[in-house]
């Protein structure tokens, strides 16, 4: 409550200012929650802005994020549980909350009226829309905002992701707490995301059919209601219900190449801050689920030395 007070009385402090507040935590609102907000930040004066991309392409990205915070859940079967299994909530009771598209916008439209929404649909072939469209809403000059670089927010493999997986189940077993996988497999995240390129031919998550037409269908129908809700739109919004050309029907064992696993390695050594930190042990292709255990032994001995 304190924080949020605090940026109430920035933007109250700001006085006719344009001010922008940007958090995907907003979608995760209820109903009495957006009004809050919506009074807090502006009340008439607010306008929001949704950003959305197709149901196909959040998928694997949405499974990866969430494995990134602890679940031990595969690809496959959190397929099952998000679009097969009613009521749609487990294991991820969030991933709904924040992926129903039209009850999303039907919650901010009803809470500052369909005139202080836009719907933003995110072109994926071009990569600077978002940074265009939010240049024309603020009213700024064209070509002043522009995308960060770097790899901090790229995809994970499916290599990657099933190592940290493969790590999640790892704690699980051995009981270990919240504060070791804090200390360990976040920094080995981050050392991955950042420091290091995927190999080319290196596996993608791949979406099997089923679920991209379950998706694509979820999507179409979101679209319609979307495109009668009165809400101003910016871009294709045909793209929620696309239906991409690729996909794999095929279970693939991950592989992680040496490379990869030195890298995840180097990542948990360094958190660690002991002894040898920076001799990493050779390691050959092999599952993922193997060098999942190989780590959490090196983990487990870090932490008796300190």
């Amino acid at each position: 409550p304190g924080r949020w007070q605090q940026l109430v009385d920035d933007v109250v402090a700001a006085g006719e200012n344009r001010v922008v507040v940007s958090s995907e935590y907003f979608c995760e609102a209820d109903d009495s929650v957006a009004r809050r907000i919506a009074h807090g930040l502006g009340g008439p004066r607010l306008h929001v802005v949704v950003t959305l991309r197709p149901l196909t392409k959040i998928l694997p990205s949405a499974w990866q994020q969430y494995v990134r915070n602890g679940l031990r859940t595969s690809y496959d079967d959190w397929l099952e549980g998000m679009l097969l299994r009613p009521p749609y909530d487990r294991p991820t009771a969030t991933f709904w909350r924040r992926h129903h598209h039209d009850v999303l916008v039907d919650r901010w439209s009803s809470t500052v009226g369909p005139e202080g929404l836009t719907v933003v649909v995110v072109d994926e072939a071009d990569r600077l829309m978002l940074m265009r469209t939010f240049e024309a809403l603020l009213g700024l000059p064209a070509g002043l905002l522009e995308p960060e670089h770097g790899r901090a927010n790229r995809s994970s493999s499916y290599g990657e992701a099933e190592l940290i997986r493969a790590l999640n189940k790892e704690f699980k077993v051995r009981d270990w707490d919240a504060d070791a996988y804090k200390t360990y497999v976040r920094p080995m995240q981050l050392h991955l995301q950042t420091e290091r390129k995927p190999e080319p031919g290196e596996l993608t998550i791949h979406t099997p059919r089923w679920a991209v037409e379950r998706a694509a269908d979820i999507g179409a129908a979101a679209q319609q209601k979307i495109a009668a809700s009165g809400v101003r739109i910016v871009g294709d919004l045909s793209q929620l219900g696309a239906r991409p050309a690729e996909t794999s029907e095929a279970t693939v064992e991950p592989m992680l190449s040496p490379e990869a696993a030195a890298a995840a390695v180097i990542g948990a050594i360094l958190a660690g801050q002991s002894e040898t930190e920076k001799q990493v042990t050779a390691v050959h292709h092999e599952p993922t689920r193997l060098l999942a255990r190989r780590l959490a032994d090196r983990v487990l001995k870090k932490a008796r030395l300190r």
